[in-house]
């Protein structure tokens, strides 16, 4: 049984990578047996903070190559670390025996207090499937209106495939405890009015140069920094995660839930509110806020100076980018299909017989005539 953590974040650059290595560290230092689960198929700054080259990774437990004791990476800085990419991608095709194989596999990780993963930035099936299955998800964001906004449109996007649970708000890259307090204010206040979401403040972390002096000598800013601002700041955070009551969860359900979830469509749009979407997130997120006393503990950090101007750079032309995208992703799902049954049998122009010496299906690829085809929807 292990306390399952998800990281997420809208966007890439927010510092979810650092503190999911960081966080991972403290609560090893703190006496807590945790492993590190990285989905993100940008492994290079994970690898180099945790000081390894693995060279077994999640796609040989799929294939029944290794075993989980073989794949799980020991780094320096006592923190075990499970590559999951190569290997996610193996996995929403996974035939019956093949799961129930995996299943078992898994069951080897319940000896852990915590299982923290690092996901891919972004929302996606897999961003879902994780959040729904997990004992807690943090969501990770920096201060600036825009982010605020990316988060919050990441969040009703979450709500809308059906992620029901609580969010711990992370603000990270702070001026101050009062830009991290007013941040949080008016998320929470425009996720309290127009999402069906229960959010809770984590803490914050105070934007310091230290992290970065860290990711260039290629260390945790935590072990290589301990009395630096950034450093303390986790060191409340993992506290506080330790004092919370989160719920065990044993491994084997954990994935047996994520590959029931991983099941279910994905939306990338979803229904809108009468008024639109930049009058909305210009209300919610740049009107005045309850008092700061109204915040629950832990406090974001410490006081500080002046309040952020929050008016969203949100246009009209949003939706209509992602609706694009969710067109483009249904796309790449056909020719996924397509490819994957390649070595049917097929007659037409432009593919070979079954007798000639390439039997292998060939596709003719009209660009013009797709583009074509989507836009009269024929």
């Amino acid at each position: 049984m292990a306390k399952i953590i998800t990281l997420i974040s809208s966007t890439a650059g927010v510092g979810k990578t650092h503190f999911g290595v960081n966080l991972a560290y403290r609560l090893t230092t703190l006496g807590h047996r945790t492993c590190l689960f990285n989905t993100d198929s940008d492994t290079t700054s994970v690898y180099d903070l945790l000081g390894i080259r693995p060279q077994r990774c999640l796609v040989d437990l799929i294939k029944n190559r290794h075993s989980v004791d073989h794949i799980i990476h020991r780094s320096p800085y006592g923190i075990d670390f499970f590559p999951g990419t190569p290997g996610m991608e193996e996995i929403p095709g996974l035939k019956s025996n093949e799961r129930d194989r995996f299943i078992r596999s898994v069951q080897e990780l319940n000896v852990y207090d915590y299982f923290v993963l690092d996901t891919f930035p972004g929302l996606s099936r897999n961003v879902v499937a994780f959040s729904k299955a997990s004992s807690a998800v943090i969501l990770a964001m920096t201060p600036e209106p825009s982010a605020l906004t990316d988060a919050y449109l990441f969040l009703k996007v979450l709500s809308g495939n059906g992620f029901s649970g609580s969010v711990m708000v992370l603000i990270n890259k702070c001026k101050n405890a009062k830009t991290a307090r007013s941040a949080y204010l008016k998320f929470k206040g425009a996720v309290e009015t127009y999402l069906p979401a229960n959010i809770q403040p984590l803490g914050s972390i105070f934007f310091d140069p230290h992290v970065e002096q860290a990711g260039e000598a290629k260390k945790p800013f935590l072990a290589l920094y301990p009395e630096t601002d950034a450093s303390k700041c986790v060191d409340n955070i993992a506290r506080h995660i330790v004092d919370k009551r989160i719920v065990d969860v044993a491994v084997s359900a954990f994935w047996s839930r994520f590959l029931q979830e991983i099941k279910h469509p994905f939306q990338l749009t979803v229904e809108r509110p009468k008024n639109s979407l930049e009058s909305e997130h210009r209300e919610a997120l740049s009107k005045r806020m309850k008092p700061v006393d109204s915040i629950s503990e832990p406090p974001l950090s410490r006081s500080g100076e002046t309040e952020v101007n929050m008016v969203p750079d949100v246009n009209g032309l949003l939706n209509q980018l992602m609706e694009q995208i969710n067109t483009f992703s249904q796309d790449l799902e056909e020719m996924k299909h397509l490819i994957r049954n390649r070595n049917e049998p097929v007659t037409g122009p432009g593919v070979t017989s079954p007798d000639s010496r390439d039997s292998m299906v060939r596709i003719p690829l009209d660009f013009d005539a797709y583009v074509k085809k989507r836009k009269t929807g024929s």
